[in-house]
């Protein structure tokens, strides 16, 4: 039989005993919610970091409008400030004031005929530049069917023809260019079909309606 120090010592242990085990658990709880925290805000930041990926993708950009021109309006570019004079049909180009000799450009086949963009085109470079500088052309026929042109360059005084890749056109200065797209004849015959001309200049594009 216990005497009653006995039992007060055995009260105090198990006091003891049940303090030391709600420490324990206490300390678990903690540590588990910790754990959840963590693992919370890891996903909070690996979810953030997903949507901050998506937001910063480039958009596609929206195609750029087609820009029109018109004939001796004065389109300014880099280098260039060029003006379409006129355009035409001919199966043989010669220059404008010819003398006893001279270069003409008459089609190959006699089924095709040349659409001949002609144009101005004046040098704001501080730098003589090539004429062959100036840029491209090509033919569009019902929006589909593409021709590629030649470029020549004229004679100031229209006696005759010389070649781009070897004449320079001097600062302040302009020159008369011709751009020759060869292509079927009857095209040219026809009216009712759209015909339009891509002109490229430093990696621009005009467009000229021709019907």
């Amino acid at each position: 039989m216990l005497c009653k120090k006995g039992m007060r010592d055995l009260y105090v242990k198990r006091v003891l005993l049940l303090i030391v085990v709600l420490v324990v658990v206490l300390a678990g709880c903690s540590s588990g919610n910790g754990n959840s925290s963590s693992s919370s805000s890891s996903s909070s930041s690996s979810s953030s970091e997903v949507q901050t990926g998506k937001d910063n993708r480039p958009s596609p950009s929206a195609p750029k409008a087609k820009v029109y021109i018109s004939v001796n309006e004065v389109i300014e570019e880099k280098d260039w400030n060029f003006e379409v004079t006129k355009f035409q049909f001919t199966q043989d180009l010669e220059p404008g004031n010819p003398k006893s000799y001279y270069t003409h450009y008459p089609v190959r086949d006699t089924d095709n005929i040349y659409l001949v963009i002609s144009l101005t085109a004046k040098n704001t470079a501080e730098i003589s530049l090539r004429a062959d500088s100036v840029g491209g052309m090509t033919a569009i026929y019902d929006g589909k069917y593409r021709y590629n042109s030649f470029l020549v360059i004229e004679e100031k005084d229209g006696s005759d023809f010389g070649y781009p890749n070897i004449t320079s056109i001097a600062p302040l200065t302009s020159g008369m260019f011709h751009f020759l797209a060869e292509m079927p004849r009857t095209i040219a015959n026809e009216t009712q079909t759209p015909i339009e001309v891509e002109i490229v200049v430093n990696d621009n594009p005009y467009y000229l309606v021709i019907r």
